[in-house]
């Protein structure tokens, strides 16, 4: 064969080839378009729709989530349950938790808890046994003879009997003790009878001496060697303290705001231990700062605060206790002025208690005598004069005070009806001053004011009476006793204090209250008081204006304490103390 012949053969082998590879290129193509390009289209397609409806599932998911928790918020309740961390922060700073000298807020209410009585009072305010299993008094209300719970522990396992208890009230009564609670133990006789008898002893019959008994009572084992005049200033007192109440000390410390005060429970409490783990006391240098630190979460509750309804945040839990005080506007009777008693009735019916609480800003319970409301011998016949403008200004004519035309104020003998009214500093009792200033200034009468600058517990103001008037509150506790406000033998008595501010002088009054102090039978007391009850009417040395509350503010639910119980004194509203719960569990509502 030709060359030229074999190189045609081969040209043409060449094209089939070529034409043969171009054929299988395009049917693999047309393959690939047909199984993969145009599928991976579908599954793109499919994969969208694939995401959409997953995204719908995480929906509907999340909403039958939210459903579900709502439901579970509807059947389901926040059951408290023990356990669990509660703080409290007050105004004011820790200096002596001891309780034969624990005075102020602080101090009492600290001392409340680590220390225990030998009575409490219940949540109706009657007395009940706390220490002290039962008591014996006998007929003339001059020996009261207390018997002690058995097995009863301080906090470092020693065991509490009658010598801790004769120990703790003779140290209160020695001089070199210094305690101020001394002079409520002149004339009392302690004396152990076995290990677990005390009897107290009285000079004179006395039947609310029972109420005396709610001091703590101090571990001899621990103190009996500190000499009485060092008792006041030893480290049991601040950082070492040892009692047999519910809670027991851990540690104090400070930071830029105050102190912090921590206590735990105490596994051995004779009442049941306390169903909280711990409590946190935070003190602080002003309402302000308290407040700050509530809003900020730093404590559950702020105690003590004194403002008005109104102006507390809507976010908050608010609880208010009525304290068995009376906040009242004392009228010396010794005052040339008020010494006439026409004069002190004016006062009174021209001041109008209504528009005082509206000013004080809470729902109070109205002071109209020296007895409150529920306490023995109260009787409502026996209120002072209600608020009458004209009946005022009628009884100031008739004492010669008189409108003299161009002149401000009511005139006497060329004289300005003018009276001073002294108060201690204090944003609530100040805004009563503006009402009363006010509205005894439309009598006629020219009031000026001064406000106490002594902070201590015995104002300089209650030692002199240098005041015509004077808006102060007095504590009056579960008992009515109120010899020492209203019996003429406080005028003038040689103590740091003598309280019948009014410098009231009655014989019906004093014959009265002395009957009714010595009788243990609540019926023929409540008789007793009934004179004393007609002569205050009747010579108005006061103006009963209201009870004053214990504030309570929390940024959550405190469970276990009962805010409608009336306190004789703030450090009260631990009596149930072992009862109180901040941890909550959601269970079935039942």
């Amino acid at each position: 064969m030709s060359k030229p012949s074999k190189r045609l053969i081969l040209k043409r082998k060449i094209r089939s080839q070529k034409r043969q590879l171009a054929a299988f290129s395009f049917s693999a193509n047309k393959q690939l378009d047909r199984h993969i390009f145009r599928r991976w289209q579908n599954v793109k397609s499919s994969q969208r729709f694939a995401t959409s409806w997953i995204s719908l599932l995480i929906l509907l998911i999340i909403i039958l989530g939210v459903q579900i928790r709502s439901l579970g918020s509807y059947y389901l309740t926040p059951t408290p349950v023990p356990g669990g961390l509660y703080s409290e922060g007050m105004v004011g700073t820790l200096s002596n938790v001891n309780p034969i000298y624990a005075s102020s807020a602080v101090d009492t209410a600290i001392s409340k808890l680590l220390f225990s009585g030998l009575v409490t009072y219940d949540s109706s305010n009657k007395l009940v046994g706390d220490l002290a299993q039962s008591w014996q008094v006998n007929s003339s209300a001059t020996e009261y003879t207390i018997i002690l719970k058995p097995n009863l522990k301080w906090q470092d396992g020693q065991k509490l009997t009658a010598d801790d208890v004769v120990f703790t009230y003779q140290m209160m009564q020695n001089p070199d003790a210094q305690s101020p609670y001394i002079g409520n133990w002149s004339g009392v006789t302690v004396t152990k009878i076995n290990e677990r008898t005390i009897k107290f002893t009285l000079s004179n019959s006395y039947a609310p001496f029972l109420n005396s008994l709610t001091t703590g009572i101090l571990p001899q084992h621990l103190l009996s060697k500190v000499a009485p005049v060092q008792m006041r200033s030893i480290s049991f007192n601040t950082t070492n303290p040892v009692g047999s109440g519910p809670f027991k000390f851990s540690g104090i410390s400070t930071n830029s705001q105050g102190q912090i005060i921590e206590l735990k429970k105490f596994d051995n409490y004779y009442r049941g231990v306390a169903k909280l783990d711990a409590i946190t006391f935070r003190t602080y240098s002003s309402s302000d700062a308290l407040l700050s630190a509530l809003a900020k979460k730093q404590i559950i509750s702020a105690a003590g605060l004194i403002t008005k309804d109104s102006q507390i945040p809507s976010k908050y839990f608010i609880n208010s206790f009525n304290l068995m005080s009376a906040n009242m506007l004392f009228l010396n009777n010794s005052s040339s002025i008020l010494s006439d008693v026409n004069v002190r009735k004016a006062l009174t019916a021209g001041t109008d208690i209504g528009s005082i609480m509206q000013a004080v800003g809470y729902k109070g319970v109205p002071v109209r005598e020296p007895i409150l409301k529920g306490q023995i011998g109260y009787n409502p016949i026996y209120s002072q004069s209600p608020y009458d403008e004209n009946q005022a200004k009628s009884l100031l004519d008739k004492a010669g005070w008189i409108v003299v035309p161009g002149k401000a104020y009511r005139q006497k003998n060329g004289q300005d009806l003018t009276l001073n009214i002294t108060y201690q500093q204090d944003d609530e009792l100040a805004r009563i001053i503006d009402v009363v200033q006010q509205e005894w200034s439309s009598l006629g009468v020219h009031v000026n004011i001064t406000i106490g600058q002594d902070t201590s517990a015995a104002p300089k103001f209650l030692d002199t009476h240098q005041y015509d008037v004077l808006l102060y509150g007095i504590n009056i506790g579960a008992d009515p006793d109120v010899f020492a406000y209203w019996d003429s033998s406080q005028i003038g008595k040689k103590t740091p204090i003598h309280l019948n501010l009014s410098e009231y002088s009655s014989k019906v009054a004093d014959l009265a209250i002395e009957g009714a102090r010595i009788n243990t039978d609540i019926d023929l007391r409540a008789a007793k008081y009934q004179p004393f009850l007609q002569a205050w009417q009747s010579d108005a040395p006061a103006i009963g204006l209201y009870q004053p509350r214990y504030l309570y503010i929390s940024n959550q639910q405190v469970y276990g304490y009962n805010s409608h119980t009336p306190l004789n004194v703030p450090a009260d509203r631990f009596n149930n103390i072992n009862e109180w719960m901040v941890k909550t569990v959601r269970t079935k509502d039942l």
